[in-house]
């Protein structure tokens, strides 16, 4: 018998996924306020293009002179205008015009149910007619991908103590 001592099994409860969904909000969970690239109505879609790259976003929200949201232009409507030779034209005939939306203290499972409701990839976070930011499934699949992980450490410690250290 091992004279070591046992690390100290966690025995805290357990919090179902679910629950700890609704707990968070989107900003700052998974937003940061302000943190989306734009462009205005007219530029053209190529000028949105450039913002997908520069930004490492999946969609780009188009705003009209005065800030306000008006829709969303994706990768898919970017193809689109490639394969249909329309990247001179303006913004605002490529996007997908504002219908849903979210607001900062949406939850993700309220991102999860719109998205799936809706068939789309991206949903605008507005706060009031304020741009927030966009939330994408894959940000969502992400947050789940860790809040799975926290859940299988926590029930691994609450089992088995902590994990064993490599050195």
């Amino acid at each position: 018998m091992s004279t070591a001592e046992a690390s100290p099994k966690d025995t805290s409860p357990e919090v179902p996924l679910e629950a700890e969904l609704i707990a968070l909000s989107i900003v700052p969970h998974l937003v940061a306020d302000g943190g989306c690239p734009t462009v205005v109505a007219e530029a053209p879609v190529a000028a949105a293009a450039v913002a997908l790259v520069e930004g490492g976003a999946d969609a780009v929200a188009v705003v009209d002179g005065d800030g306000g949201y008006l829709g969303l232009l994706g990768l898919r409507e970017v193809a689109h205008a490639v394969a249909t030779a329309t990247l001179d034209a303006p913004a605002r005939t490529a996007m997908q015009p504002r219908r849903d939306w979210l607001a900062p203290d949406d939850t993700p499972l309220d991102a999860l149910e719109l998205l799936r409701a809706r068939g789309v990839e991206h949903l605008p976070v507005l706060d009031g007619q304020r741009l927030v930011g966009i939330v994408s499934l894959g940000q969502l699949v992400r947050l789940l991908h860790r809040q799975f992980e926290a859940q299988a450490l926590q029930r691994h410690r609450r089992l088995f103590g902590d994990l064993p250290r490599d050195g």
